[in-house]
């Protein structure tokens, strides 16, 4: 629906792999018909690192650089 409403979104970031591979498992398989299908074919999806400080393997500023040129993309 959201998709639908906003035909203007044209690039999704996911926080972290676990959004990632919800999106996988549970969001992809619910666009069954071509329709839906039609809607997303034009959508970027990418996953991007987690924000949560439990997940310190990258740094703030790394991350930070990560999302600020994903949400920066033309």
């Amino acid at each position: 629906k959201l998709l639908s409403a906003y035909p203007q979104i044209n690039r999704i970031c996911l926080n972290g792999r676990t959004s990632f591979d919800y999106w996988r498992w549970l969001v992809i398989p619910s666009f069954t018909d071509e329709i839906d299908k039609e809607l997303l074919a034009d959508v970027e999806i990418i996953g991007m690192p987690s924000t949560s400080l439990a997940h310190a393997a990258l740094s703030p500023a790394v991350k930070i650089d990560a999302w600020c040129a994903a949400l920066n993309k033309r």
